[in-house]
């Protein structure tokens, strides 16, 4: 079965912790040299993930972080119910919307940080994440060559 299918079928109602960006040195890297996409209120960063850790995760799903900024929402729990509607969106549409993605091996960590200073409906968050991930190149960009 392939890594996206089992996305959208094995998970259930849940965001399990095989999709969830634990590790610092990847967040760092992402937020530092991570490609940015934006569909407002979303700005969707990515990073390919590296040749050695796609050895290794090679059968895992596409990991994803989610941030709402504490400046703009200092409610905690504004906060954490945008973050829901970002992690409902990502949990419900983010397999039907990577399917054209052609390289498995290499699937790209995520940041998915929501921009807008109101809170705004799941119904919008959840178009403006889809445009994001419709957004992102269908292949894995080949090295140039190199010009003598």
């Amino acid at each position: 079965m392939p890594i996206l299918g089992r996305i959208c079928c094995v998970m259930g109602h849940t965001f399990p912790k095989s999709q969830r960006l634990s590790s610092r040195i990847q967040k760092d890297k992402l937020l530092k040299e991570g490609k940015k996409i934006f569909s407002h209120p979303i700005l969707l960063r990515w990073l390919p993930r590296s040749s050695t850790a796609s050895l290794v995760l090679n059968q895992s799903p596409p990991q994803v972080m989610m941030m709402v900024a504490k400046k703009k929402f200092p409610r905690a729990v504004d906060r954490n119910s945008i973050r829901r509607r970002l992690r409902e969106a990502w949990r419900q549409h983010a397999g039907e919307c990577l399917l054209g993605t052609s390289d498995f091996v290499h699937l790209p960590v995520f940041l998915v940080h929501y921009v807008a200073t109101d809170s705004l409906s799941y119904v919008d968050i959840r178009s403006a994440l889809c445009d994001a991930l419709h957004k992102l190149p269908r292949q894995e960009p080949q090295n140039p060559p190199k010009s003598p």
